[in-house]
């Protein structure tokens, strides 16, 4: 099992995974030169995601306890849908499955996010790995792409999908820009 860890700061922007025995080293140097004093200069802060939690404060202690506190902070719901999406969930709901077939000029990523859009809008999970992915990419008449992380990927950079957080990563969400563009689709 692998970790993300992204670092963020004036002239730096550090993404990478780390094996899950170096995860006890990171939470401990991370607790070891916490700086709680703000933000570093220069830094633009953004909208922060709620399911990330406040972090590790200095006095809780480390190891298993700090894992699970991190595992707890990710589970927080997840934000409300924006206004485009209650249009498209009116259309697809009704529908047996994904409107895929009627659309056949859709890349693999826009193929994904429709998929996306009509899972979410019957209210279920929109899981983007393995199985559940290549059975719900065949019951709307497509088959699978040979590379799905590829074109999971390419959809996360487009800005329309967001992946879920630990424990969860193949799950993902829609984001209000992929709500604007099934609405385009959708036309």
């Amino acid at each position: 099992m692998s970790y993300q860890v992204h670092l963020r700061g004036p002239g730096l922007n550090m993404f990478t995974r780390i094996k899950s025995e170096g995860l006890n080293d990171l939470l401990s140097l991370l607790q070891d030169h916490r700086d709680d004093r703000g933000e570093p200069p220069g830094w633009q802060v953004g909208p922060r995601d709620p399911r990330l939690g406040t972090g590790f404060a200095a006095h809780e202690p480390r190891g298993n306890d700090a894992v699970r506190r991190a595992r707890k902070a990710t589970r927080l719901p997840l934000p409300e849908r924006p206004a485009a999406a209650a249009p498209v969930e009116k259309i697809l709901a009704p529908l047996p499955s994904a409107p895929l077939a009627d659309h056949p000029n859709l890349t693999f990523p826009e193929k994904l996010l429709l998929l996306g859009a009509w899972t979410e809008a019957r209210k279920e999970k929109f899981i983007l790995r393995g199985p559940a992915l290549a059975e719900a990419l065949m019951h709307a008449g497509q088959t699978p792409p040979a590379n799905p992380k590829r074109d999971v990927m390419a959809a996360v950079r487009s800005g329309w999908i967001t992946l879920g957080l630990f424990p969860n990563p193949s799950r993902g969400t829609l984001t209000a820009e992929g709500w604007q563009r099934v609405a385009e689709m959708l036309g």
